[in-house]
């Protein structure tokens, strides 16, 4: 498992490479403070990872987003590699002051 700290509530995007040993399934799916949240992911090929991209909204400052990894059956483990998250911020506009009568 691999996760990150939130620090500023919001939608979080999520991306991660996953990859498989031979004759096994390998699965990885994100999950928020040990509940899952994205879909599970499934790599059947071995030799290839495949990039995963998912958005996870409703973070709140202290959130944990984690990726969970494992795999079915076989002996050779899943690989998970490059998980990154990334959040787009819009700038507030200036308030508006206050009239003083």
């Amino acid at each position: 498992m691999k996760e990150f700290v939130i620090r500023v509530p919001g939608a979080y995007r999520t991306q991660f490479n996953l990859g498989v040993g031979a004759s096994t399934n390998g699965y990885g799916q994100i999950y928020v403070n040990g509940v899952p949240k994205g879909s599970t992911r499934v790599q059947r090929t071995q030799g290839d990872y495949t990039v995963q991209v998912e958005d996870i909204g409703g973070l709140l400052a202290g959130d944990l987003l984690q990726l969970y990894a494992w795999h079915t059956n076989g002996t050779n483990p899943t690989s998970v590699g490059a998980f990154s998250i990334s959040a787009s911020y819009q700038s507030l506009p200036p308030p508006i002051p206050s009239k003083v009568n």
